[in-house]
């Protein structure tokens, strides 16, 4: 019983005191995101921890870093903040004022001894995140102080590739100066060069081709540079690349698409027209003998369409199929490349190994102004495919009445 009286002391003095030392780190922590470095001087004398914690793990160190404010920054460090102390994401006081272009604040921390190659959970050191912002005054400087130029993140990727990524040709140049690796690939096969051709950074991929980078990189997807850029349409990047002595017609290994299909078949003409005048071969044919007309036409793309007919392209070739371009661009309901086609010499009749028009196509697709054009085209409307159908029997086998009208009003009889 002797033991009571204390016991009660302490519960009642318990709850009191955890709040207090509450209130203490959620005021630092605020005056440390607010840049109040008088309240910030108060909290500390008054017992606030110099590195208590909010829920996610930062301190007042990391909040005032962050924020970019650099006279809170060296009161904390004055008073031993733990420089390298790490949040539940693993980010550190450094890696915020490089991920932010504090570039003061990261000097501060570095001559407080902070280090240099710590990383967070993602594997992100502060190099990647300053190389990411594209703050090259932070790069140098994490440099100097020998941050590895060649660490990577969780997927591999390095502070080389998060520049080319983000198109920061000056810190790409800084980076090189000391030593990144221009070959390095990460988890998916994917080169600085490749990740600056991916997202159209002609600056960046202009740094890496005339420091030395392979214009041949393939990723694990059998993407080259050449064919992401005719994939995307930048036109500027496959200049640069060709320039470069990139293959111009080098197919991908299990489609056998060439850099020209995929500008065709993406809808790139500016593109294309800069892959012909560098020599592709507008007769190429992927695996399944697609070429670039037919896949530009099956897809609607007319100003690649009429690119390549101006430059002499096989308007009569088929795919392993059957499909012509006349055919594919009828069964989509492409009108407008329908004509085109007919207009420069394609043969309205034509059939394909299953006996099939480009009428037969379009009726069944339910195309009835494609119908017409064809029409228009004095296309033979009693052509029996192999199976015995006509074009009416597949219209009055769909219903459709329209088409069926159009066909019979052209002559067409069951």
């Amino acid at each position: 019983m002797r033991c009571v009286p204390l016991v009660l002391w302490f519960l009642c003095w318990q709850v009191p005191l955890a709040h207090c030392e509450s209130v203490l780190t959620d005021d630092l922590l605020s005056a440390a995101r607010r840049g109040k470095a008088d309240q910030i001087r108060t909290l500390l004398e008054r017992g606030a921890s110099v590195d208590a914690r909010n829920l996610v793990g930062e301190t007042a160190l990391m909040q005032a870093a962050e924020k970019g404010h650099r006279q809170v920054v060296e009161i904390l460090i004055g008073q031993r903040a733990d420089v390298d102390a790490q949040d539940k994401l693993g980010w550190t006081a450094l890696m915020y004022a490089a991920n932010e272009g504090h570039l003061e604040i990261l000097r501060t921390l570095l001559r407080a001894g902070a280090a240099a190659g710590l990383k967070n959970r993602q594997g992100a050191t502060a190099l990647i995140n300053a190389a990411y912002g594209g703050y090259a005054d932070c790069v140098r400087a994490l440099l100097w102080a020998g941050a590895d130029p060649n660490a990577k993140n969780l997927r591999g990727e390095t502070a080389l590739m998060t520049a080319a990524q983000r198109g920061h040709a000056g810190v790409l140049i800084i980076l090189l100066e000391q030593a990144a690796d221009l070959n390095v690939a990460d988890g998916d096969g994917m080169t600085p060069l490749l990740h600056a051709v991916f997202r159209g950074q002609a600056g960046a991929a202009a740094v890496l081709l005339d420091h030395g980078a392979n214009v041949r990189d393939e990723n694990t997807y059998e993407w080259n540079p050449l064919r992401y850029a005719a994939h995307i349409g930048s036109t500027q990047v496959a200049k640069l690349l060709l320039d470069k002595g990139a293959p111009v017609d080098e197919p991908s290994k299990r489609r056998g698409l060439t850099a020209l299909m995929l500008a065709a078949y993406e809808g790139h003409p500016e593109t294309a027209q800069a892959l012909l005048d560098g020599g592709a071969n507008r007769e190429a044919r992927a695996r399944d003998g697609s070429t670039a007309l037919l896949l530009a036409a099956s897809r609607g793309h007319v100003g690649v369409v009429q690119l390549l007919v101006n430059r002499a392209a096989d308007l009569a070739a088929e795919n392993g199929e059957g499909w012509s371009a006349l055919s594919a661009s009828a069964a989509g309901g492409h009108l407008h490349i329908v004509q085109l086609l007919l207009r420069s010499g394609a043969t309205a009749n034509a059939r394909n190994r299953e006996g099939r028009t480009a009428l037969h196509d379009a009726v069944q697709n339910g195309h009835s102004k494609v119908v017409q054009a064809l029409l228009d085209a004095g296309v033979d409307v009693s052509l029996q495919a192999d199976n015995g159908d006509t074009a009416l029997r597949i219209a009055r086998r769909n219903g459709s009445k329209e088409i069926v009208n159009r066909l019979k009003a052209a002559g067409a009889r069951q």
